[in-house]
């Protein structure tokens, strides 16, 4: 199993988990064109699954997790000299958890900066007592950001939830019917392996 994944949704390039010891990727982007498989997919033909005939012998299994819990799992096969593929979504329950934490981490902290900022705007600019004439100084009340709502992590997971549910029925019931041809270039990435990946041996 080639598993590749990116902890942190900002960064440019996926990671390879497992590289053997003494090897190394052929380049930081090495992993990149398989996580974008499902990107910009062209069905070259397709077929009703009724009349699909997989060969187990040429059967691939690809797993595309989002870190929302979206998941997409490929089935790929040649036959004809084609490459047959067939898609299936679904939810993955952990990883939709993990996403409300994250959600959750990222609000609070928001929510505390803001908290911060309210609280030093509210200070007067100085707290020495003024001169003889002086006007007391006053802190600038509208300069104070406004402060967060509470995250409220089990509406945040029933919305998403509720979104994914119509994401994953929309697109089972658009690919469940059929199995569809795709190009070769999008099928080469789907069948690397961990040696295609690495870079030559020194």
């Amino acid at each position: 199993v080639l598993k590749i994944d990116k902890a942190d949704p900002a960064a440019f390039n996926y990671a390879v988990q497992g590289v053997p010891k003494g090897r190394t990727l052929s380049s930081e982007s090495a992993a990149n064109a398989i996580a974008g498989v499902l990107s910009s997919v062209t069905l070259e033909d397709a077929l009703p699954a009724a009349e699909a005939t997989p060969d187990a012998t040429s059967t691939w299994q690809a797993t595309f997790a989002g870190y929302d819990g979206l998941v997409v799992d490929l089935t790929l096969w040649d036959q004809d000299t084609r490459s047959w593929a067939k898609f299936a979504a679904r939810l993955d329950e952990a990883r939709l958890d993990a996403w409300v934490a994250a959600e959750k981490t990222k609000a609070d902290a928001a929510r505390a900066q803001a908290e911060a900022a309210a609280a030093s705007a509210a200070k007067p600019a100085d707290e020495a007592a003024p001169a003889a004439g002086e006007q007391p100084a006053v802190a600038d009340a509208a300069a104070a950001p406004a402060i967060p709502e509470p995250f409220d992590a089990d509406k945040a997971r029933a919305d998403k939830r509720a979104a994914l549910d119509q994401r994953i029925a929309e697109i089972n019931t658009k690919t469940s019917p059929w199995v569809y041809a795709i190009p070769t270039w999008k099928t080469a990435n789907i069948k690397k392996k961990m040696e295609d990946l690495l870079a030559p041996k020194s």
